[in-house]
């Protein structure tokens, strides 16, 4: 993940939860698709939706630069 910080065609998310920092991931979001990587959640909030909710915060944000 370290080598896509700073490109213009990734950025990364943190998913809160109370607050609390409950997991994150990076986002490519290239021409025609986009690709959640590095994702993980600590263990303290899994089975609570964590992923659910960074792969919805993909599949909007890959409306605005991906053809669809």
């Amino acid at each position: 993940m370290e080598a896509s910080y700073g490109r213009c065609d990734a950025c990364f998310f943190l998913a809160f939860l109370d607050g609390i920092v409950a997991g994150g991931g990076g986002v490519f979001a290239g021409k025609e698709s986009a690709a959640l990587f590095g994702a993980s959640t600590l263990p303290a909030f899994r089975r609570r939706g964590v992923q659910s909710a960074l792969l919805a915060a993909v599949s909007l944000g890959s409306g605005k630069s991906c053809d669809t």
